[in-house]
């Protein structure tokens, strides 16, 4: 068994220096590029084509610059390669101007309240009409009363005298002289004065007084005044007067002595 195992061994190592140059040689030519096809040695091109034998060392060409094929398995010419590309910087927009927006108009100061007077009536019914007409319109009013001296005509009459006996005897001359239409005053501002007579008419009552002095009397011609009480209607607006000119010249036809007054409120 020994001498058997020896044989086997003897043989296999025989059989490895043998065979090892020739697989040398085939993985030599084994060892090109897939992609390149099967190369073949010109030595052993010339040595099949004149029957020798490949006892020389075969000559190694040197093989192409292997390139990538493309999808149909032939080789693209080689690129340059691309300088990589930097972003492209945006230009910045020159900043545009800004619209200048106007300054908020200032709001309108409030209108200021208008005072207004409608007088004056001789009779307070009169403002009171006048009064409800207004407040139909919804402005409220208020009736003011005003009491002044109005002419009533002149008087001719003997000035105040400094007593009541001295009065009475000059009262008693004018009688005995044929005067008639004599009154004695016996209070007031013209207490123990003697009336001689009161006009409408200035032209007659200096042609009474004319009459008297011609007797010897000194009488004298005086405006004869009396107090009236007259009535005002007071309002305030603030855009438009209630009393348009359409309204007011209708008031003035039925009342021609009233005055319209207006004047910014104090």
């Amino acid at each position: 068994m020994k001498w058997l195992f020896y044989i086997l061994l003897v043989a296999n190592l025989g059989m490895f220096i043998w065979l090892f140059p020739q697989q040398d040689g085939v993985a030599s030519r084994g060892s090109s590029p897939a992609d390149v096809g099967q190369l073949r040695l010109v030595d052993e091109s010339a040595g099949d084509a004149n029957g020798a034998t490949q006892d020389a060392p075969p000559e190694i060409l040197p093989l192409p610059p292997v390139t990538e094929a493309g999808a149909s398995g032939t080789p693209e010419p080689s690129q340059p390669a691309e300088s990589p590309q930097l972003p492209a910087v945006a230009e910045a927009d020159e900043p545009a101007l800004a619209e200048e927006t106007p300054p908020p108009e200032p709001p309108e100061p409030p209108s200021e309240p208008i005072c207004a007077s409608v007088g004056a009536f001789s009779k307070r019914s009169q403002a009171e009409l006048l009064s409800v007409r207004l407040l139909a319109q919804g402005v409220k009013t208020e009736i003011a009363s005003e009491a002044t001296n109005e002419q009533a005509g002149f008087w001719v009459l003997i000035p105040p005298q400094p007593d009541r006996e001295t009065a009475i005897k000059i009262a008693k001359q004018l009688e005995a002289a044929g005067v008639d239409d004599i009154w004695r005053f016996t209070s007031g501002k013209l207490a123990h004065a003697i009336s001689l007579g009161l006009f409408r008419d200035q032209e007659r009552a200096q042609a009474r007084r004319d009459k008297i002095a011609a007797m010897g009397f000194e009488p004298e011609v005086q405006p004869r005044y009396r107090e009236k009480t007259s009535y005002w209607l007071n309002f305030q607006y603030t855009e438009e007067s209630p009393l348009t000119e359409d309204r007011w010249q209708e008031l003035s036809e039925e009342n021609p002595q009233l005055e319209l007054n207006e004047s910014p409120c104090q």
